[in-house]
């Protein structure tokens, strides 16, 4: 569920006026994902959707993290995870992690060499120094010692004298006219020329699915005025561009779709709920070989959705299929027979059956009533790749992981060669 998570939390993080350590209420999630498996992890910068907050955490522990325990090609691919995120993150969160490692009190050699090479290396330096000086004196006094930095950006210049550079800034700096003027700026006010505050960085995503976004309003459309050649042609070709992208699922998977009455929906557009869930069904009949599908209420096609919800009858009709994963695709409500989805799901367990039960909610804050049935969110066509992939763990989770981390590598040579202009080899 990581994945679902990094697309769906934009919780910032806080830096509290008291001094104490960043706070995030994700903080285990992030450490025990990084302690498992650091590859896959850190490559989650590259999925789809995921949050610039959720990325921020990912540069956060990359730079808090020690890693003497690495190998040489893990330690090369946190690097290389490190220089991307440092290139695309806007500069107020680069700086808000700057300043929470700061909290953190971590100063490894590569902490030092990230932060130093930002900062003095960044075109926009004297900008921000003009603009946050005091941020940009915490994170260079962290980085290089907090008496080194006074003494060279302050005390010297204060006594006439003209402190030489010590070897990190001559290492990380450029050129020596341009760091006193910089120090001089962030010590006392001077001015270092124009503004040119906040460059834009590079947030576009690359290797997305085509036209994404015209499934869902092509079928919401379908279910306010009817079928015509024109639409279902139409239909055919969103369906067909928003799948070509995603991942292939393998195993036996039940679909349960519930098209019952509360699934039209009590907001705009009118038929969001029905429109999204067809869609999503319609894709995962392409993308699994072997779908058994499902119906709760609803009839024709698309169904118009009808009558009570229950989801007990289904989840019965579905496990006698012996499916290797069951979805629930749903907007959360169970009014007939209350609970038994529940207690299906526990008696399950109890018998020491293990086939996995996953509930799709697409009308949000509504989640699926039985606690013990994990939860993923489905707000939007862009949402659907991350879910195949939970998908695709759950059904084979070693072979899945594979996949996972080859698209994301690939996803990551491609921010780096086409998006960012330059590359590092593997």
């Amino acid at each position: 569920m990581l994945l679902s998570h990094f697309r769906t939390c934009s919780e910032p993080l806080t830096l509290r006026r008291d001094g104490n350590p960043v706070h995030w209420n994700d903080e285990s999630l992030h450490r025990a994902a990084f302690g498992s498996d650091p590859e896959l992890y850190t490559l989650c910068a590259f999925a789809g959707g995921i949050h610039p907050w959720q990325q921020a955490r990912i540069l956060f522990l990359l730079l808090t993290e020690s890693r003497r325990r690495l190998s040489p090609s893990l330690w090369s691919h946190c690097e290389r995870i490190t220089l991307f995120l440092l290139a695309t993150l806007p500069t107020d969160l680069v700086l808000c992690v700057f300043l929470a490692v700061r909290r953190a009190r971590a100063n490894h050699r590569h902490t030092v060499r990230a932060v130093l090479s930002y900062l003095l290396q960044h075109p926009d330096i004297e900008a921000m120094a003009q603009s946050r000086p005091r941020e940009i004196r915490d994170c260079l006094e962290h980085a290089l010692g907090q008496g080194r930095v006074r003494y060279f950006g302050y005390h010297a210049p204060r006594l006439g004298r003209e402190a030489s550079l010590c070897a990190p800034l001559r290492r990380y700096g450029g050129s020596e006219a341009r760091l006193r003027s910089l120090f001089e700026c962030l010590y006392f006010g001077a001015k270092t020329g124009p503004a040119r505050y906040g460059r834009q960085k590079v947030t576009a995503p690359v290797n997305e699915p085509a036209s994404p976004g015209t499934l869902v309003p092509l079928l919401s459309r379908l279910y306010r005025d009817g079928t015509s050649p024109e639409l279902i042609s139409g239909l055919e070709a969103a369906i067909a561009g928003s799948s070509a992208d995603l991942p292939s699922l393998s195993g036996r998977i039940a679909l349960i779709l519930d098209a019952s009455a509360s699934m039209r929906g009590s907001g705009e557009p009118p038929y969001a709920p029905i429109a999204l869930a067809v869609a999503f069904e319609r894709v995962l009949q392409i993308k699994c070989a072997d779908l058994r599908f499902y119906t709760i209420g609803g009839f024709g096609w698309p169904p118009a959705p009808e009558g009570p919800t229950d989801f007990g009858r289904a989840l019965l009709d579905a496990l006698e299929g012996a499916p290797d994963l069951i979805v629930i695709l749903t907007d959360g409500y169970e009014n007939l027979n209350d609970g038994d989805a529940a207690r299906i799901v526990a008696t399950l367990r109890t018998l020491g059956l293990s086939t996995p039960v996953v509930c799709c909610c697409v009308d949000l804050p509504v989640v699926f009533p039985a606690a013990n049935v994990p939860t993923i969110p489905l707000r939007t066509a862009e949402d659907f790749e991350a879910t195949l992939q939970v998908f695709d763990m759950m059904i084979a989770p070693q072979a899945a992981r594979t996949r996972i981390v080859n698209r994301l590598r690939e996803r990551q040579s491609l921010w780096e060669t086409e998006v960012l202009g330059w590359t590092v080899a593997p």
